[in-house]
């Protein structure tokens, strides 16, 4: 695994062992994604200046 805790990079041996784990059983994932306070965007983004949170449903609308 590598030092920055943002991602999980196995090496060969650890994926080897992930690879050889019982496929008859679950395998129970959890997704740890931080997100910011408020969605930024380049300046020439449609979105750009608009004060969105993550909690705020986005519209898909064209």
């Amino acid at each position: 695994m590598n030092d920055d805790s943002t991602y999980v990079d196995p090496d060969p041996q650890q994926f080897a062992i992930f690879k050889d784990l019982d496929r008859d059983q679950p395998i129970h994932m959890l997704n740890m994604l931080r997100f910011k306070e408020r969605a930024t965007y380049p300046t020439d983004h449609p979105r750009a200046g608009e004060a969105l949170v993550a909690l705020k449903p986005m519209s898909f609308t064209a």
